[in-house]
């Protein structure tokens, strides 16, 4: 389950995780994220994403769909910042969106948003 909130006047989309994802919920999401990533680039030029997961991890099927949505998405956020708990999720995370510049790991919302501040 997740939820995706659009912020037009900071040019910021956030994204909570609250459990385990399925294939239907990552389809649904791909379409969600690049609606809202025109809205927010045609306000702006560009886009900020910032991740909230309460989860520890997804189970490979979830993060393999989660893996081919981000790859086929063709607007890309400016800087990701992600916020979560635990090594194994930095992990996942790694496996799943590699290791960009434009992405960070953080334990709280308050650090995360100000790095997207930056």
């Amino acid at each position: 389950m997740y939820e995706l909130v659009l912020d037009l006047d900071r040019g910021l989309m956030r994204v909570g995780v609250f459990g385990l994802l399925e294939a239907a919920d990552v389809k649904r999401f791909a379409l969600e994220h690049s609606e809202g990533a025109r809205k927010l680039t045609k306000v702006h030029g560009k886009f900020d994403l910032l991740i909230v997961l309460e989860v520890a991890v997804q189970p490979q099927q979830a993060a393999a769909a989660v893996k081919a949505a981000a790859d086929e998405a063709t607007m890309k956020a400016s800087k990701v910042a992600i916020v979560g708990k635990g090594q194994l999720l930095k992990m996942q995370i790694k496996r799943v969106a590699g290791t960009a510049r434009d992405m960070a790991f953080f334990e709280d919302v308050a650090s995360a948003e100000a790095w997207l501040s930056l």
